[in-house]
């Protein structure tokens, strides 16, 4: 039996959409934000609409400030510059179950960016041969406390160090924003 080319050349073109459409990310959407300097953005990800994603970027370099996600269960947040996730509730039902879920997600970015980040605990800086240099201070009833730590790239909190202050290149110092166990 032969086909025609022509119904080859469509189906594999109908096919061919399809396949494109399914791969596609989730559209994204702009929400309103005060601050015209910034774009808040926001799409879905899965478990009908109950995993989404909101980011705040600059407008001009598209650097991303902050993140606010459900991951289906849990409501989680995260700023420049460590980007340290955290939970902000054990659930999603107050953003997911309600007329006015965009609404929701823009007042709550807003009270969370607005909220006064934690005041760093020192500082990193990478060297040119990319060992890591952090100065820590803390306080705690009076007594202070400082402390210098170096880390080679081989040493096991190596990676987590840098990841914690959002990335580090030789030459860069940034500080370091406390550690979510640090009590």
């Amino acid at each position: 039996m032969r086909v025609p080319w022509k119904a080859v050349l469509a189906a594999t073109l109908l096919l061919a959409a399809s396949a494109a459409r399914a791969g596609s990310p989730h559209d994204v959407y702009t929400l309103p934000w005060p601050d015209k300097k910034l774009q808040l953005t926001y799409h879905t990800c899965g478990c009908a609409d109950s995993c989404w994603v909101a980011e705040l970027r600059e407008r001009r370099t598209k650097r991303l400030m902050a993140k606010l996600r459900c991951d289906c269960e849990r409501l989680l947040f995260s700023r420049s510059p460590a980007f340290q996730e955290t939970v902000v509730a054990p659930s999603c039902d107050a953003f997911n179950d309600g007329s006015d879920k965009n609404g929701r997600i823009v007042a709550e970015m807003k009270r969370l960016v607005d909220a006064e980040p934690a005041s760093p605990i020192g500082s990193v800086m990478m060297l040119k041969d990319r060992t890591l240099v952090m100065d820590l201070r803390a306080e705690t009833g009076g007594a202070v406390g400082h402390g210098q730590f170096v880390y080679t790239p081989n040493d096991a909190e190596y990676a987590g160090i840098v990841k914690h202050v959002g990335g580090l290149k030789p030459g860069e110092e940034k500080p370091v924003p406390p550690f979510v166990d640090a009590k």
